[in-house]
Protein backbone atom coordinates (compact mmCIF):
# COMPACT_ATOMS: atom_id res chain seq x y z
CA UNK A 1 0.00 0.00 0.00
CA UNK A 2 2.78 2.67 1.12
CA UNK A 3 4.63 1.72 -2.25
CA UNK A 4 1.09 2.49 -4.31
CA UNK A 5 1.22 5.66 -2.69
CA UNK A 6 4.64 6.52 -3.49
CA UNK A 7 4.59 5.67 -7.00
CA UNK A 8 1.12 7.62 -7.15
CA UNK A 9 2.64 10.60 -5.69
CA UNK A 10 5.75 10.52 -8.02
CA UNK A 11 3.01 10.34 -10.61
CA UNK A 12 1.17 13.06 -10.04
CA UNK A 13 4.17 15.08 -9.63
CA UNK A 14 5.61 14.34 -13.42
CA UNK A 15 1.94 15.39 -14.70
CA UNK A 16 2.04 18.40 -12.74
CA UNK A 17 5.18 19.35 -14.29
CA UNK A 18 4.84 17.83 -17.65
CA UNK A 19 1.29 20.68 -17.52
CA UNK A 20 4.21 23.06 -16.44
CA UNK A 21 6.56 22.88 -18.65
CA UNK A 22 3.96 22.77 -22.07
CA UNK A 23 1.76 25.84 -20.81
CA UNK A 24 4.66 28.01 -21.07
CA UNK A 25 4.70 29.96 -24.06
CA UNK A 26 7.59 31.54 -23.98
CA UNK A 27 10.59 30.38 -26.43
CA UNK A 28 13.98 29.00 -25.14
CA UNK A 29 16.72 31.25 -24.83
CA UNK A 30 19.15 30.90 -27.65
CA UNK A 31 22.88 31.91 -27.26
CA UNK A 32 23.77 35.25 -29.73
CA UNK A 33 26.65 36.45 -30.57
CA UNK A 34 27.74 39.65 -28.22
CA UNK A 35 28.25 42.77 -29.55
CA UNK A 36 30.49 45.45 -27.95
CA UNK A 37 30.27 49.17 -28.86
CA UNK A 38 32.16 51.79 -27.64
CA UNK A 39 30.47 54.39 -25.35
CA UNK A 40 29.09 57.52 -26.45
CA UNK A 41 31.72 59.79 -24.25
CA UNK A 42 29.37 62.70 -25.13
CA UNK A 43 26.92 63.77 -22.72
CA UNK A 44 24.49 65.68 -25.51
CA UNK A 45 23.42 68.44 -22.78
CA UNK A 46 25.58 71.74 -21.24
CA UNK A 47 27.42 71.98 -18.30
CA UNK A 48 24.27 73.62 -16.35
CA UNK A 49 22.32 70.78 -17.86
CA UNK A 50 24.55 68.04 -16.79
CA UNK A 51 24.59 69.76 -12.78
CA UNK A 52 20.90 70.04 -12.45
CA UNK A 53 20.63 66.12 -13.05
CA UNK A 54 23.16 65.04 -10.67
CA UNK A 55 21.69 68.05 -8.19
CA UNK A 56 22.66 66.08 -5.58
CA UNK A 57 26.78 66.62 -5.92
CA UNK A 58 25.99 70.27 -7.41
CA UNK A 59 23.46 72.23 -5.62
CA UNK A 60 25.93 74.50 -3.68
CA UNK A 61 28.03 74.47 -7.49
CA UNK A 62 24.68 75.82 -8.68
CA UNK A 63 23.88 78.42 -5.96
CA UNK A 64 27.03 79.72 -6.09
CA UNK A 65 27.12 80.18 -10.10
CA UNK A 66 23.79 81.77 -9.58
CA UNK A 67 24.87 84.07 -6.35
CA UNK A 68 27.81 85.15 -8.38
CA UNK A 69 26.00 86.10 -12.01
CA UNK A 70 27.46 83.50 -13.54
CA UNK A 71 25.15 81.24 -15.18
CA UNK A 72 25.80 81.74 -18.69
CA UNK A 73 29.06 81.06 -18.71
CA UNK A 74 27.82 77.20 -18.15
CA UNK A 75 24.58 77.29 -20.43
CA UNK A 76 26.44 79.27 -23.58
CA UNK A 77 27.33 77.30 -26.94
CA UNK A 78 29.72 80.10 -28.63
CA UNK A 79 32.89 79.98 -26.53
CA UNK A 80 34.64 76.20 -25.36
CA UNK A 81 35.54 75.95 -22.09
CA UNK A 82 37.13 72.84 -19.96
CA UNK A 83 34.43 73.17 -16.57
CA UNK A 84 36.19 71.82 -12.72
CA UNK A 85 33.31 71.47 -11.36
CA UNK A 86 32.93 71.36 -7.51
CA UNK A 87 30.97 68.89 -5.25
CA UNK A 88 29.29 69.56 -2.59
CA UNK A 89 32.53 68.24 -0.25
CA UNK A 90 34.64 71.33 -1.72
CA UNK A 91 32.79 74.19 -2.04
CA UNK A 92 29.43 73.75 0.23
CA UNK A 93 30.99 75.33 3.22
CA UNK A 94 32.23 78.28 0.91
CA UNK A 95 28.45 79.12 -0.13
CA UNK A 96 27.11 79.31 3.44
CA UNK A 97 29.73 81.78 4.17
CA UNK A 98 29.30 83.79 1.54
CA UNK A 99 25.69 83.49 2.77
CA UNK A 100 26.63 84.68 6.10
CA UNK A 101 28.54 87.50 5.21
CA UNK A 102 27.82 88.70 1.52
CA UNK A 103 31.21 91.05 1.61
CA UNK A 104 32.77 87.57 0.87
CA UNK A 105 31.15 87.31 -2.77
CA UNK A 106 34.26 88.39 -5.32
CA UNK A 107 35.77 85.77 -3.44
CA UNK A 108 33.65 83.20 -4.54
CA UNK A 109 33.32 84.68 -7.94
CA UNK A 110 36.69 84.67 -8.17
CA UNK A 111 36.97 80.62 -7.16
CA UNK A 112 34.27 80.25 -9.82
CA UNK A 113 36.55 81.98 -12.43
CA UNK A 114 39.54 79.50 -11.79
CA UNK A 115 37.50 76.53 -12.02
CA UNK A 116 37.13 77.71 -16.15
CA UNK A 117 39.83 77.17 -18.63
CA UNK A 118 39.63 78.29 -21.51
CA UNK A 119 39.74 75.88 -24.53
CA UNK A 120 39.30 72.00 -24.24
CA UNK A 121 41.50 70.14 -22.46
CA UNK A 122 40.79 66.39 -21.65
CA UNK A 123 42.22 62.78 -22.30
CA UNK A 124 41.20 62.39 -25.50
CA UNK A 125 43.73 63.82 -27.32
CA UNK A 126 44.45 67.27 -25.96
CA UNK A 127 46.39 65.97 -22.76
CA UNK A 128 48.85 63.90 -21.97
CA UNK A 129 51.33 62.91 -19.05
CA UNK A 130 53.51 66.22 -19.34
CA UNK A 131 51.83 69.58 -17.64
CA UNK A 132 50.72 71.78 -19.49
CA UNK A 133 49.90 75.14 -18.25
CA UNK A 134 46.42 76.73 -19.16
CA UNK A 135 44.41 80.18 -18.32
CA UNK A 136 41.50 80.57 -16.57
CA UNK A 137 39.08 82.97 -16.81
CA UNK A 138 40.27 84.60 -13.36
CA UNK A 139 43.75 85.62 -15.00
CA UNK A 140 46.46 87.46 -13.45
CA UNK A 141 49.26 85.81 -11.48
CA UNK A 142 47.51 82.37 -10.03
CA UNK A 143 48.61 79.60 -12.85
CA UNK A 144 46.87 76.22 -13.39
CA UNK A 145 48.15 73.16 -14.71
CA UNK A 146 46.74 70.24 -15.70
CA UNK A 147 48.39 66.78 -16.48
CA UNK A 148 46.94 63.39 -16.66
CA UNK A 149 47.29 60.58 -13.96
CA UNK A 150 48.90 57.76 -15.49
CA UNK A 151 46.48 54.93 -15.71
CA UNK A 152 44.61 53.15 -18.49
CA UNK A 153 45.53 54.90 -21.18
CA UNK A 154 43.11 55.27 -23.99
CA UNK A 155 40.83 52.53 -22.46
CA UNK A 156 37.27 51.98 -24.51
CA UNK A 157 35.46 52.47 -21.62
CA UNK A 158 35.88 56.35 -20.00
CA UNK A 159 35.76 55.15 -16.88
CA UNK A 160 39.01 53.68 -16.96
CA UNK A 161 40.66 56.86 -19.18
CA UNK A 162 43.41 58.61 -16.73
CA UNK A 163 41.71 60.99 -14.33
CA UNK A 164 42.78 64.67 -14.56
CA UNK A 165 45.28 66.41 -12.08
CA UNK A 166 45.06 69.38 -10.98
CA UNK A 167 47.73 72.28 -10.18
CA UNK A 168 50.37 69.58 -10.55
CA UNK A 169 53.60 72.14 -11.00
CA UNK A 170 52.12 75.10 -9.55
CA UNK A 171 54.65 76.64 -7.01
CA UNK A 172 53.87 75.04 -3.97
CA UNK A 173 50.17 74.32 -4.79
CA UNK A 174 48.49 71.25 -3.95
CA UNK A 175 47.66 68.88 -6.42
CA UNK A 176 44.45 67.87 -6.75
CA UNK A 177 43.09 64.91 -8.67
CA UNK A 178 39.60 64.45 -10.31
CA UNK A 179 36.90 62.04 -9.04
CA UNK A 180 35.41 61.92 -12.69
CA UNK A 181 37.24 63.28 -16.03
CA UNK A 182 36.61 63.47 -19.34
CA UNK A 183 32.75 64.18 -18.97
CA UNK A 184 32.34 65.91 -22.95
CA UNK A 185 29.46 68.76 -22.46
CA UNK A 186 27.95 70.49 -25.65
CA UNK A 187 30.28 73.46 -24.26
CA UNK A 188 33.26 71.81 -23.74
CA UNK A 189 34.77 68.64 -21.16
CA UNK A 190 33.64 69.10 -17.48
CA UNK A 191 36.31 67.22 -14.33
CA UNK A 192 34.37 66.88 -11.03
CA UNK A 193 37.21 67.66 -8.05
CA UNK A 194 36.17 68.07 -4.51
CA UNK A 195 38.86 70.21 -3.39
CA UNK A 196 38.84 74.13 -4.43
CA UNK A 197 42.03 74.48 -6.47
CA UNK A 198 43.70 76.93 -4.78
CA UNK A 199 47.06 78.91 -6.28
CA UNK A 200 49.99 79.66 -3.49
CA UNK A 201 53.71 80.90 -4.89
Amino acid sequence: MRLYMKKSFYAFICVIFSIMLYSCDLELQTNEDYRGSALDIYQHMTCWEYMEKHADQFSSMMKAVEMCGMKEYYTQLDTPYTYLLLNEAAISDKVKEVEQNPSLLMSLQNILKFHIIKGEYHAYGTLDYNIKYVETLLGGEAEMSLSLQYGEAHAANRDDVDRLLVMKGCGSSEVVTALESNLIMDNGPAHVLDKICVYQK
